[in-house]
């Protein structure tokens, strides 16, 4: 296909406006194809590294092709250009695709990046919470175990239902079984029941959307990220007052979480804070985004686009 012009409008005998100098670049694309399969191709297929300079290269393989096609087009009669781009480009279609298959291969590897964090960090705080709550409750038992000879069974019996509690927690915490049973709007109800006793707050729920809808795997990780963003609340900003509201603009879901808090820093959330971290890497994952705006009150904002891996 190189050769064609050069054959075509300067070895045959006749009249043509298009230099020898445009031609012969033309000779160009054997030369950079043979580069392609001898150096660009195995580094594609062996080395992970070279990814994006291999990238570079090829696009600038396809783009010195197309350049020169559009200028022999300019030069050309219809009846030969025509023809003549369409049998061109496709010969490069199997570079675009190899292009096409980098991005691709790129976007994937980074989507599972982020799911590695965001999964060894879910580990860590699971590991975290279960050795400060239920280890640590056997292990004063093993001692009381040790320092007294005898145990009445009602101690035995509270020990084993502070455990149990414990591990429901926990359990609860992992995946949230409620849901399941009970829907959504209750399961949000039961939880919001318990953070006002457990932490003497006052939290106002609004529900302008049926989250029921959601997937169960949005569900799981919506209940999740609003307890770790109540429990943040607290803890961290002393907040007294949260507001819950759920609503659908358009094609996203918008779940905000306001609270009368006082945060000694900003919540900045590439400084590690590992509750948010967690909730905005994987909100990623379902291309939503968290939002934070701190003034008078703190106002965090999980967006998350309605598409076919969040609606059941």
């Amino acid at each position: 296909m190189a050769l064609l012009p050069l054959y075509v409008f300067y070895i045959l005998p006749r009249q043509t406006q298009i230099s020898f100098e445009l031609l012969v670049l033309f000779l160009l694309i054997p030369l950079l194809a043979l580069v392609h399969i001898l150096i660009l191709n195995r580094l594609l297929k062996n080395s992970y590294q070279h990814n994006r300079l291999a990238y570079l290269s090829l696009t600038l393989f396809i783009a010195f092709s197309l350049i020169l096609l559009a200028r022999l087009v300019e030069l050309t009669p219809l009846y030969f250009s025509l023809p003549y781009s369409v049998l061109l480009i496709a010969t490069l279609l199997p570079l675009i695709a190899e292009a096409t298959q980098i991005i691709n291969r790129n976007q994937k590897n980074n989507s599972t990046l982020a799911i590695f964090i965001a999964t060894e960090e879910e580990r860590e705080q699971l590991a975290t919470q279960i050795h400060d709550t239920v280890i640590q409750d056997a292990i004063f038992m093993k001692r009381k175990l040790e320092e007294k000879s005898e145990l009445s069974k009602q101690e035995v019996i509270l020990s084993y239902e502070e455990l149990i509690y414990d591990l429901r927690e926990v359990c609860a915490h992992i995946y949230p079984l409620q849901i399941n049973s009970f829907g959504m709007k209750a399961a949000l109800g039961q939880l919001f029941k318990k953070l006002e006793q457990n932490y003497s707050l006052v939290i106002n729920a609004k529900y302008d959307s049926n989250l029921e809808n959601l997937t169960l795997e949005m569900k799981n990780f919506i209940f999740r990220s609003i307890q770790e963003l109540i429990t943040n609340s607290y803890k961290h900003g002393q907040a007294t007052i949260i507001k819950f509201d759920v609503k659908q603009i358009h094609d996203t879901l918008q779940i905000t979480v306001t609270d009368n808090g006082r945060f000694k820093e900003p919540l900045l959330i590439e400084e590690g804070h590992l509750g948010l971290n967690l909730i905005r890497d994987k909100l990623a994952l379902f291309g939503g985004k968290l939002s934070i705006m701190m003034s008078d009150e703190t106002k965090v904002t999980m967006i998350i686009p309605l598409t076919r891996g969040v609606i059941a």
